[in-house]
């Protein structure tokens, strides 16, 4: 997999604490407890995504060693998680808390595409399976994958039938 295998949250030197901001970010539990921190918090991995971890994303897909197709899809997950957070942040200032809470759920599992990525290394590593394809396939299945999911979802369970099944 090359020496691209870090990851784009690596890459900027801000990957795990942005992880972990993500991981209580999403917490129902944390945002009710302190709203105050959610949204201080909030702003800071925003700041974090847009100026450190989107331009890293560039980097890496620029030097990507397995070709365009990998170099694509680096660059791809670097304007999606972009795209995603800032439209989170907006709805969030718009107070449209529902769809922040979307945009921000779509962003956190594009941040997790770098666990996922090195999932697949790791599995292919114990493996032994080392197709010249496989990079490049992965760099696209570790965001398109979970994100794919997500919305299938929302699509099979609407809200108005989530609401209906927490009662």
């Amino acid at each position: 997999m090359g020496r691209i295998r870090v990851g784009f949250l690596r890459s900027s030197g801000c990957g795990s604490p942005v992880l972990i901001l993500g991981t209580m970010l999403v917490s129902d539990r944390f945002r009710r407890r302190a709203p105050a921190w959610h949204r201080r918090l909030g702003r800071v991995q925003t700041v974090c995504v847009l100026l450190l971890l989107t331009p890293s994303g560039f980097w890496m897909a620029y030097y990507a060693e397995t070709g365009a197709v990998a170099a694509a899809g680096l660059g791809s997950l670097a304007i999606a998680t972009a795209a995603c957070v800032a439209l989170g942040w907006r709805s969030a200032v718009r107070r449209r808390l529902a769809e922040h809470r979307r945009w921000m759920w779509r962003t956190f599992l594009l941040l997790c595409s770098a666990v996922v990525i090195r999932m697949i290394g790791g599995l292919a590593t114990v493996a032994q399976f080392d197709a010249p394809w496989l990079y490049p396939l992965s760099t696209w299945a570790s965001w398109l994958v979970p994100l794919l999911v997500f919305e299938s979802s929302r699509l099979l369970n609407p809200p108005h039938q989530r609401v209906a099944t927490r009662i």
